[in-house]
């Protein structure tokens, strides 16, 4: 799986820029605040659909810019595969081959990326949410299956706290809740497991 072009319009401090990637290796240089960490952003956006650096997507858009647009080419097994996003203040669109999609788990798998960062350290210092988070984010990029189960799993949970914080709990919907909740969880334990064993099986050789 190799990206071979790379579109850009009003994204961070990128008015417009358009990259051809040689294959193999690509190296991007260039002085202090020229926009290589934002360019690298906007192919893990593609990947994943949001940031690895912020959670407000609208703080991506270029300033004085109602939206933000990134689009990519993938080449995978002798596929052609086209992405693309524009970003909104008020939410996004997601496109595959220019065919908008609803979903997410429609999108994300299409382009799977590895971002090495300084912050990775906080793998292992942070606290475990953030190493589950890592778990989710790398597992949904091969199992939609998983990334399904995981939205799942977070609006119930949504739900269920604000049913707590009602002082008329309807106790009825909440076990309602809470067996969905279950079900969603044995998906998500049993992904993480499996994910963790193929990882431990390939460790040996490294």
């Amino acid at each position: 799986m190799i990206v071979t072009d790379l579109k850009i319009r009003n994204f961070r401090n990128y008015e417009t820029a358009e990259v051809q990637f040689s294959p193999g290796l690509n190296v991007i240089t260039g002085l202090n605040a020229q926009g290589k960490t934002n360019l690298l952003e906007s192919l893990v956006y593609l990947s994943l659909t949001r940031s690895f650096r912020i959670t407000e997507d609208s703080a991506l858009i270029r300033s004085g810019c109602d939206f933000a647009s990134l689009a990519c080419t993938v080449e995978d097994n002798e596929r052609i595969i086209q992405l693309g996003t524009v970003i909104y203040r008020g939410g996004k669109t997601l496109s595959v081959n220019r065919v908008p999609v609803k979903r997410t788990s429609e999108f994300v798998g299409k382009l799977n990326t590895v971002l090495v960062s300084p912050d990775d350290l906080g793998i292992f210092l942070d606290a475990p949410r953030e190493r589950r988070r890592l778990l989710d984010q790398e597992i949904t990029k091969v199992s939609s299956g998983y990334l399904f189960a995981l939205q799942n799993y977070r609006s119930l949970l949504k739900d269920r706290n604000a049913l707590l914080k009602q002082n008329l709990r309807d106790d009825s919907y909440m076990e309602i809740l809470e067996e969905r909740m279950v079900r969603e969880e044995v998906t998500i334990i049993h992904g993480r497991q499996d994910f963790i064993q193929a990882i431990n099986a390939k460790l040996p050789d490294y």
